[in-house]
């Protein structure tokens, strides 16, 4: 018997959340339909009522039944959209969701379906993932979820949650491969022409520089002053004089505004600086070390894996501009 796969839509939800997860499944089932088999999965689109629901960008889908009438499922999932984060708001809509996941195997969010997920109450004291982007808005709008912003997806127990948009594919082929096996699932993502696994997380895809935006007052300008001296041995005592602070006030208005500490904020524009030469410059990644102030070359290459995932020659093939080498 299929398994039924529920796809929970709303207006201005992001159409890929759910057109990738929808295709995802049914291409398992006209793979199993080719191979005179039984199809593993029944996917179908649920809403509030049986109207149109109209996307982010404009784009409008029928739903084929309703949360009232929804039976069991194996999979709930939760798509992402603009509109997330004003559904959660309707409290009859997300008692009858809460409902449907309450009869479904596994619930899984995608992108910023994790408000959904979270409103839910099914992330208490959980890791959670959603975009890089609503990371910090999520983790201060359910302070009991433990939001893990770099993680293309987090698989814990039976609820599941994954980073932006593409992301969603890596969840779908995840939890494909639980019903199906490896051989299948990396047979879709080949069908698909994507990777079963995607090396990295998602720290890799988020904006270079972003700690200037979550900073203010003297601190404000902090990211671009350091910039300009990076390629120095830079001292807590060096930073707190950019700002005009004593390096006591320094170390605690940085912790307050960023969570951070001197050597952990400085590293993080070090390499988010590194990130953007490696787009837009031709240095080597040698001159990217020496010009972000890393001692060596190994040194930086460590530390740029271990932060976002993958090597810096790596990240320059997938987001370097096509004449750089």
């Amino acid at each position: 018997m299929a398994k039924q796969i529920g796809i929970f839509i709303y207006p201005g939800f992001q159409p890929m959340d759910v057109t990738c997860a929808y295709d995802c499944f049914t291409e398992a089932s006209s793979r199993a339909k080719s191979a005179d088999k039984p199809p593993p999965y029944q996917v179908s689109l649920i809403s509030e009522s049986m109207a149109p629901v109209t996307s982010a960008n404009g784009i409008t889908l029928l739903p084929h039944q309703t949360l009232d009438t929804v039976e069991r499922l194996h999979v709930l999932i939760l798509p992402g959209g603009e509109g997330s984060r004003e559904l959660i708001k309707q409290v009859n809509v997300t008692d009858a969701l809460t409902t449907v996941a309450k009869r479904s195997d596994k619930v899984a969010s995608i992108c910023t379906g994790a408000f959904i997920l979270a409103a839910l109450g099914l992330a208490e004291h959980r890791q959670i993932a959603t975009h890089w982007r609503f990371a910090r808005q999520l983790q201060q709008s359910f302070p009991n979820c433990v939001v893990n912003e770099k993680a293309l997806y987090v698989a814990q127990g039976n609820i599941f949650s994954s980073g932006g948009l593409s992301a969603g594919l890596d969840l779908t082929l995840h939890l494909i491969e639980q019903d199906l096996g490896a051989r299948e699932a990396t047979n879709i993502a080949r069908e698909m022409v994507m990777y079963m696994r995607r090396s990295g997380n998602q720290s890799q895809y988020s904006e270079p520089l972003s700690l200037q935006v979550n900073t203010s007052g003297r601190l404000e300008n902090l990211s671009e002053l350091l910039i300009k001296h990076l390629h120095k041995n830079i001292k807590v005592a060096d930073m707190a004089e950019l700002v005009n602070m004593s390096e006591r006030h320094f170390r605690r208005e940085l912790m307050n505004q960023t969570a951070m500490s001197p050597k952990q904020m400085l590293e993080k524009i070090r390499l988010e600086y590194a990130q953007d030469l490696l787009v837009t410059s031709q240095k080597q990644v040698e001159q990217v070390a020496a010009s972000c102030g890393f001692n060596s070359a190994d040194v930086f290459c460590r530390r740029f894996r271990h932060h976002f995932g993958v090597p810096p020659s790596d990240y320059r093939l997938r987001f370097g501009k096509s004449d750089l080498q």
